[in-house]
């Protein structure tokens, strides 16, 4: 779990960082550390409330993005999408890079918090930060190793 004091998110767990998100209409966009060599490689949607965890209701690959960009779960920035997650109150979402898989749990109140933000605002344990601001605190954690999860419940 994090903590958020101001504008700096501290660890309790060096090795993780969370993820920044915010919600346009129905669409998530989120930030992930910059890793040398961490590009986007996929990303999807799972429902925490379902009966059968780890199903994918939404996923997308061939990220058409910058890496220094927000992550948009939208079609648009995908080369392939299928599935929805409208409508969901609340979901789990990952994406994975070349260097790990970043991501975490999104309940009702959280998506609250990411909806209507200032343009270049993202919701980061609570708090609304601006990209550089997330960016400069998430370059202070070490990249993950090949293949590892970074993902917050």
């Amino acid at each position: 779990m994090f903590s958020l004091s101001g504008c700096v998110f501290a660890p309790s767990d060096p090795k993780t960082v969370p993820i920044a998100v915010r919600m346009d209409g129905d669409v998530v966009s989120v930030l992930v550390p910059q890793c040398p060599g961490g590009s986007v490689e996929s990303a999807y949607v799972d429902d925490l409330g379902a009966e059968e965890p780890g199903v994918k209701l939404w996923q997308a690959s061939g990220f058409v993005g910058k890496s220094d960009e927000p992550i948009s779960f939208s079609s648009s920035s995908w080369s392939s999408v299928s599935g929805s997650y409208e409508n969901l109150e609340s979901f789990g979402v990952m994406v994975v890079t070349e260097k790990g898989e970043y991501g975490g749990g999104l309940d009702s109140d959280y998506l609250s918090q990411a909806r209507g933000l200032p343009p270049g605002r993202y919701v980061v344990d609570g708090q609304a930060v601006t990209s550089a601001e997330y960016f400069a605190e998430a370059a202070k954690y070490p990249c993950p190793a090949p293949g590892s999860s970074t993902a917050q419940s």
